[in-house]
């Protein structure tokens, strides 16, 4: 193998990486006072169908973090307690990239 060939844990670092840095932009956008839910949701909602399935697919990774959260204070308690009803049904989906 060449010496600047990609290894399986330069890929694994990448991909880390680049997650944390898209879950960052997404927390940066949020904490703005002038985040338009509904905008945000239209652009995700209209977004090409395979792009749709993955950001659930994402959204459905952080409920079911929020769901299993046992320590919480009242900035997040109504996330949390949502998180928690929604697990059994995310439970019952799958969603696969097509």
């Amino acid at each position: 193998m060449a010496a600047d060939s990609p290894t399986t844990q330069d890929w694994q670092d990448n991909e880390r990486a680049f997650a944390e840095k898209a879950g960052q932009n997404l927390l940066d956008a949020v904490n703005n006072m002038s985040f338009n839910d509904e905008i945000f949701a239209i652009e995700i909602t209209t977004a090409h169908r395979t792009l749709q399935q993955s950001a659930m697919r994402a959204m459905a990774a952080c409920i079911k973090k929020w769901g299993a959260t046992e320590y919480y204070d009242d900035r997040n308690k109504a996330t949390v307690a949502c998180a928690k009803e929604l697990m059994t049904v995310i439970a019952r989906h799958h969603f696969p990239l097509i």
